[in-house]
Protein backbone atom coordinates (compact mmCIF):
# COMPACT_ATOMS: atom_id res chain seq x y z
CA UNK A 1 0.00 0.00 0.00
CA UNK A 2 2.88 2.14 1.42
CA UNK A 3 4.28 1.96 -2.37
CA UNK A 4 1.28 2.56 -4.02
CA UNK A 5 0.96 6.09 -2.71
CA UNK A 6 4.04 7.01 -3.20
CA UNK A 7 3.84 6.42 -7.06
CA UNK A 8 0.76 8.48 -6.52
CA UNK A 9 2.70 11.07 -4.84
CA UNK A 10 5.49 10.59 -7.69
CA UNK A 11 3.01 11.21 -10.77
CA UNK A 12 1.42 14.20 -8.64
CA UNK A 13 4.94 15.64 -8.95
CA UNK A 14 5.51 15.04 -12.29
CA UNK A 15 2.28 16.48 -13.42
CA UNK A 16 3.16 19.78 -11.34
CA UNK A 17 6.70 20.01 -12.53
CA UNK A 18 5.46 19.33 -16.64
CA UNK A 19 2.77 22.24 -15.90
CA UNK A 20 5.03 25.00 -14.75
CA UNK A 21 7.17 23.87 -17.78
CA UNK A 22 4.46 24.88 -20.09
CA UNK A 23 3.66 27.90 -18.34
CA UNK A 24 7.22 28.72 -18.25
CA UNK A 25 7.27 28.21 -21.76
CA UNK A 26 4.22 30.24 -23.15
CA UNK A 27 5.59 32.94 -20.71
CA UNK A 28 9.21 32.76 -22.20
CA UNK A 29 7.85 32.87 -25.64
CA UNK A 30 5.97 36.04 -25.23
CA UNK A 31 3.45 35.76 -27.47
CA UNK A 32 0.19 37.16 -26.57
CA UNK A 33 -2.91 35.35 -27.17
CA UNK A 34 -4.89 38.15 -26.99
CA UNK A 35 -2.98 40.64 -29.09
CA UNK A 36 -3.16 37.39 -31.60
CA UNK A 37 -7.02 36.93 -31.59
CA UNK A 38 -7.24 40.72 -31.92
CA UNK A 39 -5.24 40.52 -35.05
CA UNK A 40 -7.16 37.88 -36.57
CA UNK A 41 -10.19 39.27 -35.49
CA UNK A 42 -9.55 42.63 -37.30
CA UNK A 43 -8.14 40.53 -40.55
CA UNK A 44 -11.40 38.79 -40.49
CA UNK A 45 -13.28 41.76 -39.92
CA UNK A 46 -11.38 44.14 -42.57
CA UNK A 47 -11.79 41.09 -45.49
CA UNK A 48 -15.83 40.84 -44.57
CA UNK A 49 -15.92 45.21 -44.69
CA UNK A 50 -13.98 45.13 -48.22
CA UNK A 51 -15.79 42.21 -49.62
CA UNK A 52 -18.92 43.04 -48.54
CA UNK A 53 -19.46 46.65 -47.50
CA UNK A 54 -17.00 48.13 -50.56
CA UNK A 55 -17.17 45.16 -52.95
CA UNK A 56 -21.63 44.92 -53.19
CA UNK A 57 -22.09 48.41 -53.07
CA UNK A 58 -20.05 48.64 -56.38
CA UNK A 59 -21.60 46.10 -57.98
CA UNK A 60 -24.68 47.18 -57.96
CA UNK A 61 -23.77 50.51 -59.34
CA UNK A 62 -22.27 48.90 -61.95
CA UNK A 63 -24.96 47.45 -62.44
CA UNK A 64 -26.88 50.20 -62.83
CA UNK A 65 -24.89 51.68 -65.24
CA UNK A 66 -24.18 49.08 -67.46
CA UNK A 67 -20.63 48.20 -66.78
CA UNK A 68 -20.60 44.69 -66.68
CA UNK A 69 -16.90 44.32 -66.81
CA UNK A 70 -16.32 45.68 -63.52
CA UNK A 71 -19.60 43.17 -61.93
CA UNK A 72 -17.80 40.31 -63.27
CA UNK A 73 -13.98 41.12 -61.96
CA UNK A 74 -16.07 42.39 -58.05
CA UNK A 75 -18.02 39.72 -58.50
CA UNK A 76 -15.25 37.03 -58.79
CA UNK A 77 -13.27 38.44 -55.69
CA UNK A 78 -16.34 38.68 -53.81
CA UNK A 79 -16.91 35.06 -54.58
CA UNK A 80 -13.76 34.33 -53.97
CA UNK A 81 -13.24 35.51 -50.80
CA UNK A 82 -16.41 33.27 -50.14
CA UNK A 83 -15.22 29.80 -51.31
CA UNK A 84 -11.63 30.55 -48.96
CA UNK A 85 -13.75 30.86 -45.92
CA UNK A 86 -15.99 28.39 -46.39
CA UNK A 87 -13.24 26.00 -47.41
CA UNK A 88 -11.68 27.05 -44.00
CA UNK A 89 -15.01 26.41 -41.84
CA UNK A 90 -15.43 22.95 -43.88
CA UNK A 91 -11.94 21.49 -43.29
CA UNK A 92 -12.79 22.54 -39.54
CA UNK A 93 -16.45 21.34 -39.32
CA UNK A 94 -16.57 18.61 -42.00
CA UNK A 95 -19.92 19.85 -42.52
CA UNK A 96 -21.64 19.06 -46.11
CA UNK A 97 -23.37 22.35 -46.19
CA UNK A 98 -19.79 24.18 -46.62
CA UNK A 99 -18.65 21.78 -49.03
CA UNK A 100 -21.66 22.60 -50.93
CA UNK A 101 -21.09 26.33 -50.17
CA UNK A 102 -17.55 25.97 -50.86
CA UNK A 103 -18.37 24.13 -54.19
CA UNK A 104 -20.83 26.64 -55.45
CA UNK A 105 -18.46 29.88 -54.27
CA UNK A 106 -15.85 28.17 -56.01
CA UNK A 107 -17.97 27.52 -59.40
CA UNK A 108 -19.19 31.01 -59.66
CA UNK A 109 -15.62 32.82 -58.62
CA UNK A 110 -14.70 30.93 -61.47
CA UNK A 111 -17.86 31.50 -64.01
CA UNK A 112 -17.08 35.14 -63.01
CA UNK A 113 -13.54 35.54 -63.83
CA UNK A 114 -13.81 33.47 -67.10
CA UNK A 115 -16.71 36.09 -68.12
CA UNK A 116 -14.30 38.82 -66.95
CA UNK A 117 -11.76 37.29 -69.00
CA UNK A 118 -14.16 37.45 -72.32
CA UNK A 119 -15.87 40.77 -71.99
CA UNK A 120 -12.35 42.05 -71.72
CA UNK A 121 -11.06 40.54 -74.77
CA UNK A 122 -14.28 40.55 -76.80
CA UNK A 123 -13.59 36.86 -77.56
CA UNK A 124 -17.58 36.15 -78.23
Amino acid sequence: MNNLSENKESTELNTEASKEAILEKIRQSKQDEGMEYARTSGFELGCKITSFGVAIPLIIISLITNQYVTVFALSAYVFAFLFGESFVIYRFSQKKSYLVYTIGAAILSIVSIVKFVITVFNLF
